[in-house]
C-alpha cells in the first residue's frame, strides 16, 4: 500500500459551488461524529437545520456522491497498481416502521409483512487480500408492492422485471472501463445462485465466486453434489472465518481446517427461464467444495460449495477461491456499522428520497471505519500516519503519552488505543478491537481533536 487513509469523497459537482463547499464541511463534521442522528452531529441548532435542508435539495443526488467517491477510489486503485478487486454484494433492510411520519417508504417483506422502510443492495470493493476500500454501487429502492407474491411462473418473468436484477445492477452501476487491466471478481452468497446472473458475468468478462443454493443436474446427468462426492479430496487448508452471530452479536474470528475438492462441470440453462434474456445455453463452471474437518463441540461443520468461472488448475487456485469467499463477511460488517453503529435506522427525515441520500452519504463513512479495523489486522506495523492525518497523529500520540503513559509506535498501537477510549480493555484474551468499540472510541477521539482545535 502506498497511500494513506481510506478513499472518501473527492471533488463534487452539484452545479453550485456553495453546495460543493457545504458538502465538504458536512463530510468533515460526520467524520468527527459518525451518526445518522443529525442533532448528535451538529450541536448548533442553525447548523443542524442547515444539514436537514441540505439533504432536501434536488441538486444533491446519490449518483453525484458516488461519482465523487469513485474518483478517490480509482486514484487509490491506480496508485496501488491493483490488478484485481473483489466486489462483494449483499442486501440489507433499513427499517423505518417506527417513523410513521416519513413519507414514501416501501414494504420490506411480503404482502403480509407490516414493516416499512428502504431496501439496500450494496457492492463493497475489497482488495484481493481482504482490505475494504469503498462502495462500488448502492441500489436503494422502496417496494410499493410485492408484485409476484405466490406466482407459480415467477421463473418465466424476464430478469429485468424482477427484484433479483439488483445483482446485475450492482455490476453495471460501477463503471471501471477506463481501468483496462483491472480484473473484477463478484462475490455473492446463495441468493445470487441463479442462471441469468451467472450467464451475465461469464459473458461480460467478469469473474465470480457464488455459493451454491440449488443442487441441479449437470450435462452428464449427475447432480452437482453427486459429482463432488465422486471427486477425491485434493488438499487441506486452515483459514479464519467469522463465527455465527446476528447483528448485535459478537462474531469473533475462529480458525477452521477445511478439506478441499473441486471439479469442472457443464450446466445447461433451466428449461423454464426466458431464453431471450441469456447469451449462453450452457456454462462451463468449476465447483470448489470445502468442508470443515473435526468441528469443535459437535457443531455443524462449515461447508461451502462455491461456483466459479475463474480458472482452477490446481489446489493453489482452489484455495484462492476459498480465501476470496471467506471475505464475504466484510459486507455484513459494513451493514453492521451502518445500522448498529451509525444507527441509520434512527435517522429522522420526512421523506424516503431524503433518507436515501443520507444512507448513501453515511455508507462512505461506514466504509472508512471498516477500513480502519481491517488495516490494523493486515498491516499492524505500518506507521500511524498511514491511517491518520498529521494533526490527528500528534493529538492521539500526545494524549496516550500524557494520560496513559503509552508510546504509540504503529497502526496496531493507535487502533487499540482509540478502541480503549470506546471501552476496549486490551487484555491478552480480548483479541483485536471490535467494530463498535472502535466506532465509540473514534467519536471520543474526535471530541478530543475538536478541543485541540479550539485551544
Amino acid at each position: 500500500m502506498t497511500k494513506n487513509q481510506a478513499p472518501g469523497f473527492g471533488k463534487t459537482n452539484f452545479n453550485d459551488k456553495r453546495l460543493d463547499d457545504r458538502f465538504v464541511k458536512i463530510y468533515e463534521e460526520f467524520k468527527k461524529n459518525p451518526s445518522a442522528i443529525l442533532s448528535h452531529v451538529f450541536f448548533n441548532s442553525h447548523q443542524c437545520k442547515a444539514a436537514y435542508r441540505f439533504f432536501q435539495i434536488p441538486k444533491i443526488t446519490e449518483e453525484e456522491m458516488l461519482r465523487s467517491h469513485h474518483d478517490t477510489l480509482f486514484d487509490f486503485l491506480i496508485s496501488d497498481k491493483c490488478e484485481e478487486i473483489l466486489e462483494i454484494q449483499d442486501t440489507t433492510e433499513c427499517d423505518y416502521t417506527n417513523h410513521p411520519k416519513t413519507a414514501n417508504l416501501g414494504k420490506l417483506g411480503s404482502s403480509k409483512d407490516y414493516r416499512n422502510g428502504i431496501k439496500c443492495h450494496s457492492s463493497l470493493i475489497v482488495t484481493a487480500n481482504g482490505l475494504p476500500l469503498g462502495i462500488g454501487s448502492l441500489n436503494l429502492w422502496n417496494r410499493t408492492e410485492f408484485k409476484y407474491n405466490g406466482s407459480k411462473n415467477i421463473r418465466k418473468i424476464p430478469i429485468k422485471e424482477k427484484e433479483s436484477f439488483k445483482w446485475i445492477n450492482g455490476i453495471e452501476n460501477f463503471d471501471t472501463c477506463h481501468l483496462k487491466n483491472l480484473s473484477r471478481i463478484i462475490i455473492c452468497d446463495r441468493e445470487a445462485d441463479f442462471y441469468e446472473f451467472q450467464d451475465y458475468i461469464c459473458n461480460n468478462n467478469k469473474g465470480m465466486v457464488i455459493r451454491l443454493r440449488w443442487d441441479r443436474k449437470t450435462e452428464d446427468g449427475l447432480m452437482i453434489k453427486e459429482s463432488l462426492k465422486q471427486t477425491p479430496i485434493q488438499g487441506y487448508e486452515t483459514i479464519k472465518i467469522k463465527s455465527k452471530g446476528g447483528l448485535g452479536a459478537s462474531r469473533e474470528e475462529k480458525e477452521v481446517k477445511l478439506a478441499v475438492r473441486y471439479t469442472t462441470l457443464s450446466m445447461k440453462a433451466p428449461k423454464n427461464i426466458d431464453k431471450s434474456t441469456i447469451n449462453s445455453k450452457k456454462l462451463k463452471l468449476t465447483i470448489v467444495h470445502a468442508i470443515e474437518v473435526n468441528p469443535e463441540n459437535n457443531e455443524e461443520p462449515v461447508e461451502w460449495n462455491l461456483i466459479t468461472n475463474v480458472e482452477v488448475n490446481g489446489l493453489e487456485d482452489a484455495l484462492k477461491i476459498i480465501r476470496w469467499y471467506s471475505y464475504r463477511w466484510l459486507v455484513e460488517e459494513f451493514h453492521k456499522i451502518l445500522k448498529a453503529g451509525i444507527k441509520v435506522e434512527e435517522a429522522r427525515l420526512s421523506e424516503a428520497g431524503r433518507l436515501e441520500k443520507l444512507i448513501t452519504f453515511l455508507s462512505i463513512i461506514a466504509v472508512r471505519i471498516l477500513w480502519m479495523s481491517r488495516i490494523n489486522r493486515l498491516n499492524p506495523e505500518a506507521p500511524i500516519e498511514f491511517m491518520l492525518s498529521e494533526q490527528e497523529t500528534v493529538v492521539l500520540t500526545g494524549h496516550a503519552k500524557k494520560k496513559a503513559k503509552k508510546e504509540l509506535k504503529n497502526i496496531n498501537d493507535a487502533v487499540r488505543y482509540i478502541a480503549s477510549l470506546g471501552g476496549f480493555k486490551g487484555r491478552k484474551s480480548d483479541g483485536s478491537p471490535g467494530l463498535l468499540t472502535l466506532w465509540r472510541g473514534l467519536i471520543k477521539f474526535y471530541d478530543m481533536l475538536e478541543g485541540y482545535d479550539i485551544t
